[in-house]
């Protein structure tokens, strides 16, 4: 069974936490040199303010609707990130971070009521750190993102689903009627894996809800779409198959790993900071975007006994971009910033942020013309 945590709007959220006079009145944080919207508050969806719409597009509702206009503080959005997620680590020994503001947690073998203990970690962060945040529950990975959906639907726009999945929803308590209705209202492109590309597809092939890609043969998903959709087919259906090592969301790239074996010494943190940015960075030329940020984390393991340590730090480019090398010299520094001698450190990751597709970096004039790309064959680790 797995727990899937995420906070809503996690970048609106954390500036609220600071500011709560935003909260009277819509705002939205921009990304991209003030470029386009990466983040909206729940007013400012109320509105019909769209993800990535340009500002310029909507500076006027500053007169007409108040709408507040913010400069994206990534340093803030990690440093709350790593709060959460160190609050997140409690849910089980076994919890991956999936993004800055989601978190996935295997629950096999934990005690207790899943449900009411995701409620019970939900409170602690709501009251510790102010960010409002829900949970998605699952016999997959891929259920629990669609275990996620519903509970932000339910609470969003009430009526889509049942009301009692708002905020925490359990599809692994579900009756399997139950469940079947549930998939049977959720549109096939709001499931995990399914990108807008296999969407169309799908569509077109009279695919369009979940439940119908959860009814489709396995082998005639592979032979036609590929080995990917099989596995989205098969977790919908209660199999587990897929991992997170190396996930990519909308708004960030990331590849994280928990040790083996605990390291101690800076440079054994930035060997695995700069081959983990290799990797980034080859999965960021491959969906045509560049980045303005690259954070990276560290942290010992809550369940052993010793210091705690939880640390992030995050360091602006100067210019967009996808280039291996400032990529991983960017996160080698970010490493030794925050490095403290003395922990054991057994979860290190690099995340990419404030990501925009190339085109538009070009349009902006926010893109770094003037370096040479490495290739992908030959992005190794780098040392400083």
């Amino acid at each position: 069974m797995y727990c899937l945590m995420d906070a809503h709007s996690f970048y609106a959220a954390c500036e609220a936490v600071w500011r709560p006079s935003l909260l009277r009145q819509p705002y939205v944080v921009l990304g991209n040199n003030d470029g386009a919207v990466v983040a909206r508050s729940e007013l400012a969806r109320s509105i019909g303010i769209k993800m990535g719409v340009p500002w310029f597009k909507i500076k006027e509702l500053q007169e007409s609707k108040g709408l507040i206009g913010l400069s994206a503080n990534f340093p803030l959005y990690c440093d709350m990130s790593a709060r959460m997620h160190s609050l997140m680590a409690g849910l089980s020994p076994d919890v991956f971070q999936y993004s800055v503001d989601e978190a996935m947690a295997n629950l096999d073998g934990m005690p207790g009521d899943h449900t009411q203990r995701a409620w019970l970690m939900r409170e602690r962060i709501q009251t510790w750190l102010g960010l409002a945040v829900g949970a998605g529950i699952g016999k997959t990975r891929t259920l629990a993102k669609l275990a996620s959906h519903v509970s932000k639907q339910a609470f969003r726009r009430p009526g889509t689903y049942p009301t009692d999945m708002a905020q925490v929803c359990n599809l692994g308590q579900c009756a399997p009627e139950q469940l079947r209705d549930i998939m049977a209202n959720t549109p096939v492109g709001d499931v995990w894996g399914v990108g807008r590309r296999y969407a169309e597809q799908l569509l077109d092939a009279g695919i369009l809800t979940a439940l119908d890609l959860a009814n489709i043969d396995i082998h005639m998903a592979r032979a036609r779409w590929g080995i990917n959709l099989e596995r989205t087919v098969r977790e919908l259906n209660g199999i587990s198959c897929i991992s997170l090592e190396g996930s990519v969301t909308r708004q960030q790239i990331m590849c994280s790993r928990s040790l083996a074996k605990p390291v101690m010494q800076l440079h054994e943190l930035q060997q695995l900071a700069t081959q983990f940015a290799s990797q980034t960075a080859v999965k960021l030329r491959q969906q045509g975007s560049v980045s303005g940020a690259v954070s990276v984390f560290a942290m010992t393991s809550p369940f052993r006994p010793g210091t705690r340590f939880s640390r992030s730090a995050v360091i602006p480019l100067s210019r967009a971009t996808d280039d291996t090398r400032q990529l991983a010299h960017a996160a080698s520094q970010g490493m030794r910033q925050l490095f403290e001698p003395h922990h054991e450190i057994v979860k290190v990751g690099v995340m990419l942020l404030d990501i925009i597709s190339r085109t538009a970096a070009t349009a902006q004039g926010c893109l770094e013309l003037d370096v040479l790309q490495c290739s992908d064959a030959a992005s190794g680790p780098l040392s400083e």
